[in-house]
């Protein structure tokens, strides 16, 4: 018989936070339940006693209305919240070695601190067209979990905490099986901060994240980052999937009319069956583009890098 089991997952977006379960089925993964608030909660000020009250309280208020008890929990946090760094790694270059390159970024970057201090995770990237090779740090003070199991209180302990961008990468590998062995650019456009990575044949090759203040501002940052990711990364991209709570229809319009190769509102769901109920797969409708942070972090992982 085939071990089903539930996840509980949570994504702190910029203006709400997101919160469903997925059940693992023998058919594929299953929506069962989808909520969020209308008010905002920042883990990296709660655990300074500064955290959105009114977010924390609707979270709290949410998590109570939840009958069917997870046998996980995750949760994703915006790439903002968390300090990435790429470094050069050969694919020689054995795990202590890579524990070692971690912990001196973080003595460079944050001197007055300790790596025991931070969890953090080296993910291999895909050879660049000179075939170089790197590796992704993603470094998070260890008072964001903190703040989050603080947050959750008796209702359970967080099982993976993901980041933003990484996270949709499993949602798309999940829901666009089709594409696995292709060349995508996954972008994700929230809280006035473009994010951009790459997938080739699976595997992450490319990401960078930067602020924008006004849509052409978004438009022409994205095109130059095709631009150099073609010059340096991939030699071709096979299209473009949009993610995030900053995308609008204007927006959408504009990528496809100035970009030269396909690009979509990226579907979080599309691969997923539900049990719920019509007015609330309309608004599965409405936000498969904003939740796939919170999908992503719920799936299997297809990458678990190396723990520092």
């Amino acid at each position: 018989m085939y071990d089903e089991k539930t996840t509980l997952s949570l994504f702190f977006d910029e203006d709400r936070t997101y919160c469903l379960l997925l059940r693992d089925e023998e058919r594929g993964f299953a929506l069962r339940y989808i909520q969020a608030t209308d008010a905002p909660f920042s883990v990296s000020d709660s655990y300074d006693g500064h955290g959105n009250e009114k977010g924390r309280d609707q979270i709290r208020a949410i998590l109570d209305t939840i009958e069917e008890r997870p046998d996980r929990i995750t949760v994703c946090l915006p790439m903002e919240s968390v300090f990435v760094h790429q470094f050069p790694a050969p694919l020689s270059l054995a795990g202590e070695e890579v524990r070692k390159l971690v912990r001196f970024e973080i003595s460079q970057h944050f001197p007055d601190k300790n790596y025991e201090q931070f969890r953090s995770q080296a993910f291999p990237l895909a050879a660049r067209l000179d075939d170089t090779r790197m590796m992704l740090a993603v470094i998070m003070d260890r008072k964001m979990a903190e703040g989050v199991n603080a947050l959750l209180g008796d209702f359970g302990i967080v099982d993976h905490i993901a980041v933003g961008q990484l996270a949709v990468h499993e949602a798309f590998l999940y829901n666009y099986p089709e594409q696995a062995d292709q060349t995508v650019a996954i972008i994700g456009v929230q809280g006035r901060y473009l994010d951009i990575s790459v997938l080739k044949n699976g595997q992450a090759a490319y990401l960078h994240t930067q602020p924008y203040n006004d849509e052409d501002e978004l438009i022409d940052g994205c095109e130059a980052e095709f631009k150099n990711i073609l010059e340096d990364y991939v030699a071709y991209l096979d299209g473009a999937y949009i993610f995030g709570s900053g995308l609008t229809a204007d927006i959408l319009a504009q990528m496809q009319s100035r970009m030269s190769i396909p690009v979509k509102r990226f579907n979080a769901l599309r691969m997923m069956s539900t049990t719920l109920d019509a007015r609330e797969r309309e608004y599965c409708g409405r936000v498969a583009h904003i939740i796939a942070p919170c999908v992503g972090c719920a799936l299997p992982r297809t990458e678990t890098g190396i723990l520092i």
